[in-house]
């Protein structure tokens, strides 16, 4: 991938995608050609009956790691929209400019782990996607 173009990796496929109590999701995506990363936005799809119960991290292929939702909303569910470097619907909760261009690359296998930290209840991951510039 060139600087300037976007690629956008999705993840339908709803296999072991349930977020069980006390449980993680995790689901991966692969990039195959990103040399840099200028801009990242992340849309993801949780069902989930208390979005408070829910920590969602994103990692990179180098293993950085930024938490983009860590157990709030306590009245809500679900956990839909999208996180974003240049904005989105819904605010990260650590600074995602951590993937950008000094980083390195953007190649390889990006991780979406999702954590269930309270029993009585489930949700599952219905989708998420990557997209980089």
């Amino acid at each position: 991938m060139e600087a300037g173009t976007a690629e956008t990796i999705n993840d339908n496929d709803n296999d072991n995608d349930n977020d069980n109590d006390n449980d993680t999701t995790v689901s991966t995506a692969m990039v195959s050609d990103c040399p840099y990363i200028y801009e990242l936005t992340v849309d993801v799809d949780i069902q989930h009956s208390w979005r408070s119960d829910l920590r969602v991290r994103l990692i990179d292929p180098t293993r950085i790691t930024a938490v983009l939702h860590n157990r709030t909303g306590f009245w809500d569910a679900d956990l839909v929209g999208s996180y974003g470097t240049s904005g989105g619907s819904l605010n990260p909760d650590e600074d995602l400019s951590v993937f950008l261009d000094s980083t390195g690359t953007g190649t390889g296998t990006w991780t979406l782990s999702v954590e269930d930290h309270a029993a009585g209840d489930s949700g599952q991951l219905d989708a998420w996607s990557l997209s980089l510039t």
